[in-house]
Formats: structure tokens, C-alpha cells, sequence
């Protein structure tokens, strides 16, 4: 007979009669010590997140976090509907936990703290799928996950919309092994409902987890009729695509899975306007560029091992392409998980590029919580190799590989240096001296920095308009705007201009080429993501 997860005897699909399932109870001690792994494992997982995680300055989206963060609850939902793209719900958490003169450590380690409860998450989803041994084996990839480490250090959603994924996995999982009667299902049910919501409203692409289970309740659902029209030539249920058949076991039926999606649908229906209006800016105009085959080899390649160097992409694609058909083997006889787990991997990813048909939103780091999935069936597939010296030796090359990407990541400069900027402008600006930025946002970022470095006080503005004063993030330069920077300029003994993000905001070069017919440039600097223009009157 086939065993499910807890060594009890699974029914078959032919089978009338209700089997409840006891979950076998390990010893004590063994107990105790797969709590204190996982414990070890947590702490790892925490420490590789708290590693450094100061070191380098905020980027322009999260010195946005703590700017929408720092404004008034009410505030904050009112500004994400009018300017920004993303749900507030992160922003109103964030609201809690810092304050306005937080520094980057506190601003991260609120994403440091999501990622790090997510690994005994993911020992739990294993232990569901196939006992301690994986339990231990995925928390521990996860734990190291480059990927994981790098966005846990970011003050963003990202974290905290993995973790949400994580439960809803662990409760989907359980509600397809089934076996724990009515009250324990449902209970496991109302998580998976509120895990998918709190996913959905941490990023707007999260309704892509919800949309995949909808695609994941027809194939198992037309499985089964199939597995029923079958039965006549495989009245004992024994042939592999019989075991898609009816079952009894409570959590397996479809209908609890279809009465989940509509509870998601009502929870989330609240935030529906918000979404529309949201992704109406987004189909209007956006910033990211059409994908292409390499940039989805390169999304799979960082959901492995993010930072990876570029000589081992191949081999490590490979490798864990074959460690996903090892697990695919191995869940043959478990098939509607297996169509599960692979339809979290690819779905989101065939959604995101069907909508960049439209217009372009492929971007990893919203498809970061497919890593879950895929980092189940990478522990499937190890544990499937055989002999053992193969199975420590292919485990120890991927971790090689992490620990190497860790090692590049942790050396990395960081996306844009404004702590720099600010300092460098701080030691040489002088009274009566004007700030521009090209693009108007990232003043945010400077001026994060800029009020702790003691300079002397400047005047600044964004251009073509100071930060959202026409109630968009990002608008573009157009030659309507050059009185307006004719007259931030007039009479300044110096005009120091901010040029970053102005690819997308001054795609034609207005303002340089306005500065340039009556200023010349007296003093220059590249930093990272960014260059500094000082221009005095010729």
C-alpha cells in the first residue's frame, strides 16, 4: 500500500471507506532534536540576513519606503492610490516598525526578520511532502538561498510576500495530503485563505498565485473525470492516472479548494479599485524593458543562486533541471502534487510574460516566492540520488555554489550610492548653491542621507516638478519645463545637478542641454547608479 507523510497507510482512490490518518509521533528526543536543527538552521538563515546589512547605502525604492512609511496611516493608503504601484499594506506595517530617523538597519531588518521566519516554513511544507529529511534538506537551501539573502536585506515587499507564500504553501499542502479530519482541514483551509490574501496584497502580482490554482483545480478536476471514465478498465484504481480519481479524504475534494479561491476573491475584492487604478498607471506607461529568452534563463538562474557566476549558470541550470525530473519521477504516484509544485514554478512565470505581451512586468524580484516550490522539488530530487556519496556530493556543490554567490553578493557595491552623494556634495556646497535632480523622486534618496551629514543647508528641487507636485512618481521632462529651470538657476553661484533615473525622465536630455548653453560644468563625479554635476556661470 502507499505510505503518506506520518507512515500511515493511504486509501485507495476505488476504496468506500473513510480512512482517518493518525500522524505518527516520532520519539521525544527525536523530537528535540529536529527542533533544535531546525533552530540552527533558523539561526544560520537569520545570520546570513543580518550579515552586513547595513554596509551599503538605500536605493531610491526603499529611501520611498521610509518616506510613504513615515507619513500618517490614512496618508499612506491615499499616496499609494495616487502615485504608487504597489498595495499599501507593506507601507502601513513598515509605518510601525520604524520611524523617521531610522537607519538602514532598521528599515531592513523588517524584511531580514520575514525571510528568516520563512525557513521553518519550508521545513514544515517538506515535512509535509516527504518527512524530516527534506524538511531539513529545503530549510537549510532556503536558509542560504542567495536570492532570499539579498532581498531580505532590502527595504521592500518582497520578504514579507515570500513568507505569506510559504504559509499558503504549507496550507495547500496540507490540505492535499488530507487526513486530519474535518476541524483540523478547516482550520488549515481559513490559513490558506488568509495566506493567499496577504500575499495578493503585498504585491499586486501576487494575484498570479490565486489565478495558478485556478488553472491547477481544472487540470486536477478534468484528471479526474478522466481517472472516473477509466474505472471501467481500471476497476482497482492501480494504473497511475487512477489515482487522480475520487477521494474521501477530508481537504482533497475540490470543491473545498474552489469555495478557498472564492473566500480569497471576497477578502481581496475590498482592495480591487486600488488594483485597477494601479495597474491601469502600469499598462499606461512602465519602465521595464520587453523580456527575452536570456532574461528568463536568468530569472531561473536567480531563483538557484542569485550573484551565481556566470561560468557556473549552465552547469547549474542543468543540474537542477535534472533534479527536478528526478522529483518529478518520484511524484509520478502523487501526481496532483506534482502538477501542483511545478504549475507555482512556471505559472506565474507564463502569466508575467503573457501581460508583457501588452506591456513588459517580468521582473524576478515579484516572482521571488516561486522559489518555494522549486526548492521543493530540488530537495525531492537530491534526496532521490543514489548512491549517498552522490546525493552528499551533489548537495555540497550547491551549497559550493551559494556560498560563493553569498560571498559576491556580500562584496557587491550597493544599487546607488546616496550616502556617498550626499557626502560629496556636503563637503563642497556652498550658501546660496541650488540642488536639482533629474529624475524630481530621487531627492527623496539624497535627502534621506543629506540631513545627517551637517552640509551647508541647499535649496533643492526635483525637476521637471518637486516630488510628485503632479501627483505621478515619475513625470518626463518636456520643453514646457524649462522656465521653470531657467528660473531655479538664475543668479546661483553654483547648480549642482543629480543625474539618475533620468533615462526614463529626461529620455531627450533637456535639462543638460539647457544647463550647458549658459553654465558650464566645473566639477564631475560617477557614483554608483548615479553621476554629480556641479555647473557655475561661464
Amino acid at each position: 500500500m502507499d505510505e503518506l507523510p506520518g507512515g500511515s497507510p493511504a486509501q485507495r482512490p476505488g476504496d468506500t471507506a473513510t480512512v482517518v490518518i493518525v500522524p505518527h509521533q516520532p520519539p521525544r528526543s527525536t523530537r528535540r532534536a529536529t527542533l533544535l536543527l531546525v533552530g540552527a538552521i533558523t539561526l544560520v538563515g537569520l545570520v546570513l540576513r543580518f550579515t552586513l546589512i547595513g554596509s551599503k547605502s538605500l536605493w531610491l525604492d526603499e529611501s520611498f519606503s521610509v518616506w510613504i512609511a513615515n507619513l500618517d496611516p490614512g496618508q499612506i493608503w491615499r499616496t499609494t492610490l495616487q502615485i504608487d504601484t504597489h498595495p499599501p499594506l507593506y507601507y502601513s506595517l513598515l509605518h510601525f516598525w520604524i520611524d523617521p530617523l531610522s537607519g538602514e538597519i532598521a528599515l531592513r531588518s523588517f524584511s531580514a526578520l520575514f525571510s528568516a521566519a520563512a525557513v521553518p516554513v519550508l521545513y514544515l511544507v517538506g515535512r509535509e511532502v516527504g518527512g524530516r529529511g527534506l524538511g531539513l534538506l529545503v530549510a537549510g537551501l532556503q536558509a542560504v538561498s542567495p536570492l532570499h539573502v539579498w532581498y531580505a536585506q532590502q527595504g521592500r515587499m518582497y520578504a514579507m510576500m515570500t513568507f505569506f507564500a510559504a504559509v499558503a504553501l504549507l496550507c495547500m499542502v496540507r490540505l492535499l495530503t488530507g487526513g486530519r479530519g474535518v476541524r483540523a482541514t478547516l482550520l488549515t483551509w481559513a490559513g490558506f485563505v488568509v495566506a493567499t490574501v496577504l500575499t495578493m496584497l503585498s504585491h499586486n502580482t501576487g494575484v498570479l498565485l490565486p489565478a495558478t490554482l485556478v488553472v491547477f483545480t481544472a487540470v486536477v478536476a478534468l484528471g479526474r473525470v478522466v481517472a472516473e471514465r477509466r474505472r471501467g478498465f481500471d476497476p482497482d484504481g492501480t494504473a497511475p492516472l487512477g489515482r487522480l480519481g475520487a477521494v474521501s479524504r477530508p481537504g482533497t475534494d475540490l470543491r473545498l479548494w474552489l469555495a478557498g479561491l472564492v473566500a480569497v476573491a471576497v477578502l481581496w475584492l475590498p482592495w480591487l479599485p486600488g488594483f485597477a487604478a494601479q495597474t491601469g498607471r502600469v499598462d499606461a506607461e512602465f519602465w521595464i524593458a520587453p523580456p527575452t529568452a536570456r532574461t528568463v534563463l536568468d530569472h531561473f538562474r536567480d531563483l538557484l543562486s542569485a550573484y551565481a557566476p556566470g561560468a557556473v549558470t549552465v552547469p547549474l541550470l542543468v543540474g537542477c533541471a535534472v533534479l527536478v525530473g528526478l522529483a518529478a519521477w518520484h511524484l509520478r504516484h502523487r501526481p496532483e502534487l506534482l502538477v501542483l509544485l511545478v504549475l507555482l514554478v512556471v505559472g506565474p512565470v507564463v502569466g508575467e510574460l503573457l501581460v508583457s505581451v501588452r506591456r513588459p512586468i517580468f521582473y524576478s524580484q515579484t516572482l521571488i516566492w516561486t522559489s518555494l516550490p522549486l526548492t521543493l522539488l530540488l530537495g525531492i530530487g537530491l534526496l532521490r540520488l543514489r548512491p549517498r556519496p552522490v546525493l552528499a556530493a551533489a548537495t555540497a556543490a550547491l551549497l559550493a555554489v551559494n556560498a560563493l554567490s553569498l560571498v559576491t553578493y556580500y562584496r557587491a557595491g550597493g544599487v546607488e550610492d546616496w550616502r556617498g552623494a550626499a557626502l560629496y556634495v556636503a563637503d563642497r556646497a556652498g550658501p546660496g548653491d541650488a540642488l536639482l535632480f533629474s529624475a524630481g523622486w530621487t531627492e527623496l534618496a539624497f535627502a534621506y542621507y543629506y540631513r545627517s551629514t551637517g552640509g551647508e543647508p541647499v535649496e533643492m528641487h526635483g525637476l521637471p516638478v518637486d516630488p510628485f507636485d503632479r501627483g505621478v512618481l515619475e513625470p518626463k521632462m518636456a520643453p514646457t519645463d524649462i522656465p521653470r529651470l531657467d528660473q531655479l538657476t538664475e543668479g546661483r553661484p553654483r547648480v549642482w545637478l543629480v543625474l539618475s533615473h533620468d533615462g526614463y525622465t529626461d529620455p531627450d536630455r533637456i535639462v543638460t542641454s539647457r544647463l550647458g548653453e549658459h553654465l558650464r560644468v566645473v566639477e564631475q563625479v560617477d557614483l554608483a547608479g548615479m553621476r554629480i554635476q556641479a555647473y557655475e556661470p561661464d
